[in-house]
C-alpha cells in the first residue's frame, strides 16, 4: 500500500559533502535516514526521522520524494516479514 504525505522541502534536501567534517551538511533528516545499504548488507538502520508521531527509514530517494518503510516493535507487527 503506497501513501503519499507532502512534507516540507527542507526535509528532502541532499546536503553538501563536507571533506574537512567527513559528513554531509544541510542534509534533510529523510536523506540522512537513507538505510537501504545497510538493510542489504544486514547492518543497523541509520538514525530514522519522525512523522506523524511515527518513527520512519528511507530506503529510496529521488529528485522526485522518498520511499519509507513505518518502524514499529515486531511484537507488534501483524503483517507478513518480507526480505529487502
Amino acid at each position: 500500500m503506497e501513501t503519499i504525505r507532502e512534507v516540507n522541502p527542507s526535509r528532502l534536501a541532499w546536503g553538501t559533502f563536507d571533506h574537512e567534517q567527513n559528513d554531509y551538511v544541510n542534509e534533510g533528516d529523510i536523506p540522512a535516514s537513507y538505510s537501504g545499504d545497510s538493510i542489504a548488507m544486514g547492518q543497523p538502520i541509520r538514525k530514522p526521522f519522525r512523522m506523524d508521531g511515527e518513527m520512519w527509514v528511507a530506503i529510496g530517494l529521488s529528485n522526485h520524494g522518498a520511499q519509507a518503510y513505518r518502524l514499529c516493535p515486531l511484537r507488534i507487527f501483524s503483517g507478513t516479514p518480507t526480505n529487502y
